[in-house]
Parts: C-alpha cells; sequence; structure tokens
C-alpha cells in the first residue's frame, strides 16, 4: 500500500505539467452552477455507485435505505443515523448540490429532516471518494441533487401512508438569461399505528405511537443568472423550521423529550466562469445554521425537568475550483469551511459556550484516456483542521487513484483506491464529560473493484469487492475520547 500511494503523490506533479495543447479528448458535464463538483465522463475517483430516485419515499432516510450496504437507524432524539459499510454518521459526509451540509455537534446530518419533495436524485460513493469532495469523506459520500422545474404558479396537496399529508405552493420561470424557483411547504405527520401484536406497555397504551406527531414549514428560493452565453451565478437560500415535536420515548421508563424552535437555514453562492475556450473558473461561497433546544422530562406531564439544552451551529466556507481541458481534465482547487458551536444547558455549561473550528483541503485532480475505452484519474489532496482549543494545525494527504475499463456502452468495470479520512466532531473536540482536543483525525485506506453491467429491463447487475483498513478510529475509553491505532 505505501509503495502505491508514494507512486500517485508523485504522478500528479507530472501530470499537471504534462498537459499539452491537443484538443479535447473528453466531454465535460457539468452541473447546476451552484453546484461546484463536475461530473467526470468516465474515470472520476469516487465515481457514484447508486443514484437513487426517491420517487415512492417519505423521506431522504428512507429512500437512502434501498441502496446496499447503507443502513438508518434512529436515536434517542428521534434523529436519523446514516452507516454506509458499517462507518458511522459522523464518518460520511452528506452534500446538498454539491454543498456540505452542517452535521452540527453531534457530527450527524438528519437526513429524516430533509425534505423529499425537493430531491430529484440521492448518489451515494461508497468507496474512496475523489479529492473534488474534500475531507472527511472515510465512510462515504451522499449528494442530494434538488429537482429542476419549470411552471408559473403550482399547488400541490398530498396524504401518504402513516397519514403524512403535505401542501406545497411553488413557482418556477425562466424569463430570459434569469430564471428562478420558489416554495413554501407544510407538512404535517400523525401518530403512526404500531403493529397489530405490540403488547402496550405502562409507559405506551399501543394503536398510535405516543409523541410521534410533527409539523414543519419549508421555504427554498434559487435563482440563476447566465451572463454574455458563458457565464453563470446562482444564489440559493433555504430555510426550515418545527416549532415544537415530542419525542417518541422508551416503552420502558419515564423518559420524554422534546424540541423547541428547530430550524436549519442556509444561503449560498455559486459561480461558473468560462476563463478560455477550454478551461473555467467555478465556486461556491456557503452558509449553513442549524439550532434548537432539546428538553428532557422525567414525567408524563412534562414537569420535572431533568435537561434543558439550546445548540447553534455555523458554518461558513468557500470552494473555489480551476478546471482546465486539453488531452485530459485537470482540476485545482480547496475547500476551506469555519464551523462554530454555541451551547447553553442546566447541566455542565449553565453560560453561553462557543467553541469553533478551521476544515479545509487543497486539492489537484488529473483524469484522462489511455486508449477510448480505458481511462484513469489521478488525485491528492492536503487536509488541515485546527480549532479554538489548541494552536496546532494539523495536516494530512489524502492521495487517490482510479482506472476504468468500459468493455462497452453497458458493461464497466472500475479499481480504485485512495486514503480518506474524518475529523473529530465538535463533541468529541470539547465535551465538558469525554472531549479530548488532542485528537487525531480517523483515516481508512479503501481498495474497491466494481463491475456494473446493464441487464436491460431497468436491471443493472452492480458487483462489489472491496477492504477498508480504519486507523486512528475514535471511541470512549475510560469516559474519555480517544484514538484507537488499528480497525
Amino acid at each position: 500500500m505505501k509503495k502505491i500511494i508514494l507512486i500517485g503523490m508523485g504522478l500528479v506533479p507530472m501530470l499537471i505539467f504534462s498537459v499539452s495543447n491537443a484538443s479535447d479528448s473528453l466531454k465535460q458535464y457539468h452541473l447546476h452552477p451552484v453546484r461546484v463538483i463536475a461530473d467526470g465522463p468516465q474515470a472520476s475517483i469516487g465515481k457514484v455507485s447508486s443514484i437513487l430516485k426517491p420517487q415512492n419515499s417519505e423521506s431522504v432516510s428512507e429512500a437512502i435505505k434501498m441502496s446496499p450496504g447503507l443502513s438508518i437507524s434512529y436515536g434517542s432524539r428521534d434523529e436519523s443515523n446514516l452507516k454506509i459499510r458499517g462507518f458511522r454518521k459522523n464518518e460520511n459526509l452528506i452534500l446538498m448540490d454539491g454543498r456540505p451540509l452542517n452535521s452540527g455537534y453531534f457530527g450527524n446530518v438528519d437526513l429524516s429532516k430533509i425534505l423529499i419533495d425537493d430531491i430529484a436524485e440521492i448518489r451515494i460513493i461508497k468507496g474512496p471518494a475523489s479529492a473534488l469532495y474534500g475531507t472527511s469523506t472515510m465512510g462515504g459520500v451522499v449528494n442530494l441533487i434538488s429537482k429542476k422545474e419549470e411552471h408559473r404558479l403550482a399547488l400541490e396537496t398530498g396524504l401518504s401512508r402513516n397519514l403524512v399529508n403535505s401542501q406545497r405552493i411553488s413557482t418556477a420561470q425562466k424569463i430570459g438569461d434569469f430564471s428562478y424557483k420558489a416554495s413554501i411547504m407544510r407538512e404535517e405527520r400523525r401518530p403512526y399505528p404500531l403493529a397489530k401484536d405490540f403488547e402496550p406497555t405502562v409507559f405506551e397504551n399501543g394503536k398510535l405511537r405516543d409523541h410521534s406527531y410533527q409539523k414543519s414549514w419549508h421555504i427554498d428560493i434559487d435563482s440563476n443568472w447566465l451572463l454574455n452565453d458563458l457565464h453563470e451565478m446562482g444564489l440559493d437560500l433555504g430555510y426550515s423550521t418545527i416549532p415544537y415535536k415530542k419525542i417518541p420515548s422508551s416503552i420502558y421508563s419515564w423518559d420524554y423529550g422534546t424540541y423547541k424552535d428547530w430550524y436549519r437555514a442556509n444561503a449560498s453562492l455559486g459561480m461558473d466562469f468560462a476563463s478560455a475556450v477550454n478551461s473555467n473558473l467555478r465556486g461556491q461561497l456557503y452558509f449553513d445554521a442549524a439550532g434548537d433546544t432539546f428538553e428532557r422530562f422525567r414525567d408524563l406531564n412534562h414537569q420535572i425537568l431533568e435537561l434543558s439544552s439550546r445548540m447553534e451551529s455555523i458554518n461558513i466556507g468557500i470552494a473555489p475550483v480551476f478546471e482546465l481541458r486539453r488531452d485530459g481534465i485537470l482540476n485545482l482547487g480547496s475547500r476551506n469551511e469555519y464551523r462554530r458551536v454555541t451551547r447553553k444547558d442546566n447541566g455542565n455549561y449553565s453560560e453561553w459556550t462557543t467553541n469553533h473550528a478551521v476544515v479545509g483541503s487543497i486539492y489537484s485532480q488529473y483524469e484522462a484516456e489511455i486508449i477510448p475505452a480505458l481511462s484513469y484519474a489521478i488525485s491528492l489532496s492536503m487536509a488541515y483542521y485546527g480549532h479554538s482549543k489548541s494552536d496546532r494545525v494539523r495536516f494530512y494527504p489524502e492521495p487517490s487513484a482510479a482506472i476504468t475499463w468500459n468493455h462497452s456502452e453497458n458493461i464497466s468495470t472500475m479499481l480504485s483506491l485512495g486514503i480518506n479520512s474524518s475529523i473529530p466532531t465538535m463533541r468529541q473536540f470539547f465535551s465538558a464529560e469525554n472531549g479530548n482536543p488532542d485528537l487525531l483525525a480517523s483515516s481508512a485506506k479503501k481498495i474497491e473493484l466494481t463491475h456494473k453491467r446493464n441487464l436491460g429491463l431497468n436491471t443493472i447487475l452492480d458487483m462489489a469487492i472491496y477492504f477498508n483498513d480504519v486507523r486512528n478510529l475514535i471511541d470512549r475509553k475510560n469516559n474519555r475520547y480517544e484514538n484507537i491505532y488499528k480497525v
């Protein structure tokens, strides 16, 4: 493994300086300008292993369960927890149109709170991930792609199983070089029925699940400008809120939780400027905030308050990318993010306490054809992080490479390998009970061989053989987070 990594690190600088002036031999497919990750046509590292179209699902978390190797569980705060091939919730990167979502204090993006109505497809990477995605991709990558629509005015109402009903007003139009999409939605999830063979307890009487009612509101505004038929700019704004929600509790104890004033807010400015016929500069400036008040009671009437905790988290990031297309495709870029968490509760944080961290990476990636049916990609990233309880900034390399053989239009094989990392969560760094500011990033050496074959009749055979070697995994030891050397 060490020899392979050293070869990859040596090849990147040579490839950067060996791009010739020949004509472009690879087609380019760019997403909406706010999505700063372009889809490489052939040998991009971290090729999407699953594309889900969540047409009949009630939530993103439900749709994701359709992909092999992924599982969803629910925690004590009614939050969804995603695992990819056994990697835990905080070891996966969740994106919305290429923008990292705020994972908050616990390092988890609650997919059950993301509206499914605005999602066109879900792209999942389970093996080695390209440097273009940034760091924190040790487990994998989930990229949620929003819908593109065009209609003057639409009023939609729906009622699905488990008594989930929604109302949505939206408009989406293109006016010359300007286009926009705006929507406001109300969603109501009523208590769902328990299994017929459920045996009632003192704490849960059966029939409908207690404390499972939820009402939420969502507002989204997206706009896009085309400049001189060459350049594009996009501005996206979003806000979601759950004013009050009781949390389903244990059926064996007096343990009742509630959320108050839960919200998510985001804004992103994206651009894609064509600097020449065969090059462009694209990028994204984004803001993502989240907050809630969590309360836990020890009685049914919510009179005995055990915990009241207010959390606020903010992420601010910038991700510029320069792309050059000649004999191959060269990407040079970086992703830099500032994270801040503020909390107050009736326990260890009687006063407002603020901690922050900086996370990012600088990377290069090159991909090209060897022959028309055979292509390769290679990338190198230097990731970094630092935080408010240490003066030290840590750096670590993340090399990766892939080679793809397209046997025919319907058959392809890919071999990919790389090192992907996971930065400690804000809780693992800063928790008053068990935090450790000296933690190292976890990392995994990943190798994957995939074979995909379209069998027709809407059937695809997708096989994968993979190996992961994890180092510095983080877990609690003697009531403190520590790095475990090897797993």
